[in-house]
Parts: C-alpha cells; sequence; structure tokens
C-alpha cells in the first residue's frame, strides 16, 4: 500500500485557450503487468510506478498536435545524457532489447486477458448448472486455459518449487519476467551483456512457445467445446 500523496497521476493534454504546458518524459508508455512497485527515492506527486516504458534513443523527434482538423508540427533534438558513458551505439543496443522485451510484456498481456475472458465464459456456462457432458468438458477445458494463461500475481510458471519440473511458459509468467529483466536493463546505459541477451531471446522463445499452444488450444479444444455447447442450445457469451 502506497499513499497516493507520493504517486504521480499522469494527465491529459489542457483544452483550455492560451499557452500550456505539458512534460514528456522521454519514454514509451508504461508496459502492461500484472503488478506495480514505486522507487525509494520518491518525490511528493511525482514519483512513477514501475515499469516504466523504455526511453527513446538520442536524435531528433516531431512532435505533432492536431486542433480542430489542422496540424502543428515541432521538431526537438534528444540528446543523451552527457555523464553517460554508453556510445550510441551501446544505446541501441541496449535499446533494442528492450523493445524486444516491450513488445513480449504487452503481447503477453494481451493472450492473458483473452484467456481470462474465455475462463469468465465458461465459468458463467458452469455457474448455469448445465448438463454433466457440458459441465465436464467446461471443467477440462478451464484447466487447458489456466495452464497457458497462468494467475495474476504469481508469475513463476506451473510446478515451479517444491523440486517439481517447470511446467510450459504461461502468458503471466512470460509478461512477468519480461516486465523484470526490462527493468534490469533500465538501471544504466551500457550494451547489454551476453547472459542478458540469452535471457531476452529465452523470453521471447517462451511466448512463441505460449502463443503457439494458445492457437492449438482454440483451434481445437476451445472449437469442439463450442460444438458441444451449439448441440445442447448454449453459447460462450461475447
Amino acid at each position: 500500500p502506497i499513499p497516493d500523496f507520493w504517486i504521480e497521476k499522469p494527465s491529459p493534454l489542457p483544452v483550455s485557450p492560451g499557452l500550456n504546458r505539458m512534460h514528456w518524459n522521454l519514454r514509451y508508455d508504461s508496459p502492461a503487468a500484472a503488478g506495480h512497485t514505486y522507487e525509494i527515492n520518491a518525490n511528493p506527486g511525482e514519483t512513477p510506478p514501475s515499469p516504466e516504458g523504455p526511453l527513446v534513443l538520442p536524435g531528433v523527434y516531431v512532435l505533432t498536435l492536431t486542433i480542430s482538423g489542422k496540424t502543428y508540427d515541432q521538431a526537438l533534438l534528444v540528446k543523451n545524457d552527457p555523464r553517460s558513458p554508453a556510445s550510441l551505439s551501446d544505446l541501441r543496443e541496449q535499446h533494442d532489447m528492450q523493445m524486444i522485451l516491450y513488445r513480449c510484456s504487452q503481447e503477453a498481456w494481451s493472450c492473458f486477458k483473452q484467456i481470462g475472458d474465455t475462463r469468465s465464459s465458461v465459468a458463467a456456462i458452469l455457474k448455469a448448472n448445465p448438463p454433466a457432458e457440458v459441465a465436464a468438458a467446461a471443467k477440462a477445458l478451464d484447466r487447458k486455459l489456466a495452464a497457458i494463461g497462468g494467475s495474476q500475481g504469481f508469475g513463476r510458471r506451473p510446478g515451479a518449487g517444491g523440486g517439481a519440473p517447470p511446467g510450459p511458459p504461461t502468458f503471466m509468467a512470460i509478461n512477468s519476467t519480461a516486465v523484470r529483466q526490462l527493468n534490469i536493463l533500465d538501471s544504466g546505459d551500457m550494451s547489454p551483456a551476453v547472459a542478458m541477451r540469452k535471457a531476452v531471446v529465452a523470453t521471447g522463445n517462451d511466448l512463441q512457445k505460449a502463443i503457439k499452444s494458445w492457437n492449438m488450444l482454440k483451434s481445437a479444444d476451445l472449437a469442439a467445446f463450442q460444438a458441444l455447447l451449439t448441440k445442447n442450445n448454449l453459447k460462450l457469451a461475447n
């Protein structure tokens, strides 16, 4: 629990006529994550939740403002911190790794939410006291959905801990891993180490495996369940 006194509350662009000011933190939008942490060096009303989006690379950017169909452009130059020892090449390599993890976290979260919506629909079918064959199929399908989606707040894979072999990667575990790695890369300006590069590749591979499992489940198990529902004059909620 964090008092709201510390937390930054982003606001949209002002719409009142006259001179207005906005602040760009030089970052991409924050990635989707199951949980957030707050830095110890907090400032009242200015403490952003972690994870934050990757910092943009040094270079020229164009800001575009559209008002009543009229567009205004303004170029600006982003420079690297002069205290940073990193070269532009180092920063670009670091940024490339961060963007891979950024996309992994976003896609894993999106798939997790899709599975969550499907599980809610299956739960509604069970709550309606369906025929025995439908109830049995719904429970079996839900177990498979949970095994791919994972549980919010628990980033480890099924079976992790207690000496049990790790299960296949879940979308929630992948999201948590990608966010953790993103935070590590954000801790300094430097070219990623070999170990970090391998870890990022592993996270991307896990995501592709999970997506493949999800697609197979939709085309086979979920399709079969929907056919069974149709047979019993039932259907999943949209």
